[in-house]
């Protein structure tokens, strides 16, 4: 409803439900609960896949290689399921963050914003390509289980082959590309979008903080900084609901995951692993530092250009005005109800999660 009266978005708010009733024409919800119910069939099918290759004898595929990349390919692919399961139980908090974000870019991009609006118009259409492409991407590979279902699923598996074997292996390694190549574009992705989203609200934040006289002129009064800096706030509270149900658990859980597969593989075949295998434990460990460091660093930034602010207004307001300031906090990414990120808390989380894999791979 805040939302709707805010930045005027042409969603209609239902009381007697609570729900918004213009998503409904867009996305109806018969399709989204078969689509959820196809998601689970075809982890089901991938789980099974796992245990059926654990029984074939080795000249088949069950060495400890064959084991080791399969597991590998599971996490993957729970990756990247889980992300579009979560957009599929959270889609009303992401597609009224997206909507919101795109009219409050489109109602003021002349003042500040014009080149982010753009990135953010083209990030919300990448969105929407994500979720059906997942879909699609886990009908084919059902369709080729189907149709080759005593093959395994990785070439490299193998030191040996013949040609007939590589026709039969070669859509099941085609698929696997795309699946990885689906999970870590699908992170990126999300990554991208909130480092440009916290890039965007900073620039608004300096924008209304050192250069408050110019809009006010434009704006027409004191008070639209103050309804701008609500619109922000109200942007960022629709963000941390959004990412922080859907990004936040699954891509730091499997991350993790990836991480300990890649060390206990690298430790366990070292001696039967080609040599740029060994580059799958590190190149793993730098991305995930290189998407805390970049999440951090830009919420944290976030969060002090909103506490100056706020200081910056204290002075020289009358007596609405201030107890509109009152209603005002800084923006925080919240990662739980009580933890939020700072600049300086990057080093204390790196270090818990390092920890945490070493210890889970020492159990291994």
């Amino acid at each position: 409803a805040l939302a709707s009266k805010t930045l005027c978005i042409p969603y209609d708010w239902d009381k007697s439900n609570g729900k918004l009733t213009g998503i409904k024409s867009h996305f109806k919800y018969i399709s989204w609960l078969v689509a959820t119910l196809w998601h689970c069939v075809v982890w089901i099918f991938t789980t099974a896949m796992l245990l059926y290759h654990l029984t074939l004898p080795k000249e088949l595929g069950n060495s400890d290689q064959a084991t080791m990349f399969h597991c590998f390919y599971v996490v993957i692919f729970t990756t990247s399921n889980l992300i579009s399961l979560n957009f599929f139980f959270y889609r009303r908090e992401s597609m009224l963050f997206i909507n919101s974000l795109l009219y409050f870019n489109k109602r003021y991009e002349e003042i500040v914003l014009p080149k982010a609006s753009k990135q953010l118009d083209i990030l919300g259409m990448i969105l929407l390509f994500l979720i059906p492409s997942s879909i699609w991407s886990n009908f084919i590979f059902l369709i080729i289980f189907l149709l080759f279902p005593h093959q395994p699923q990785y070439i490299f598996a193998y030191t040996n082959f013949s040609k007939d074997s590589l026709l039969e292996i070669l859509p099941f390694s085609l698929e696997v590309t795309w699946q990885q190549f689906h999970a870590t574009f699908t992170a990126y992705f999300f990554v991208y979008t909130s480092v440009i989203f916290e890039k965007s609200i900073d620039t608004w934040l300096k924008a209304i903080t050192y250069d408050a006289e110019a809009l006010q002129v434009h704006l027409g009064g004191s008070s639209e900084i103050l309804k701008i800096y609500r619109c922000l706030q109200l942007l960022k509270a629709l963000h941390n609901r959004a990412y922080r149900k859907i990004v936040t658990p699954v891509f730091f859980g499997c991350s993790m995951s990836l991480m300990i597969f890649a060390f206990y593989g690298t430790i366990r075949f070292y001696n039967t692993i080609p040599i740029p295998g060994y580059l799958i434990a590190p190149v793993c460990f730098l991305t995930v530092l290189t998407f805390c460091v970049l999440l951090h660093q830009s919420s944290g930034i976030v969060y002090e250009s909103s506490q100056r602010f706020l200081q910056s207004q204290k002075k020289h307001r009358n007596l609405e005005e201030k107890k509109t300031l009152q209603s005002l906090y800084a923006l925080r990414v919240y990662v739980n109800d009580s933890y939020f990120v700072r600049q300086s808390t990057f080093v204390s989380f790196m270090d818990v999660f390092a920890s945490s894999a070493m210890s889970l791979l020492i159990a291994f």
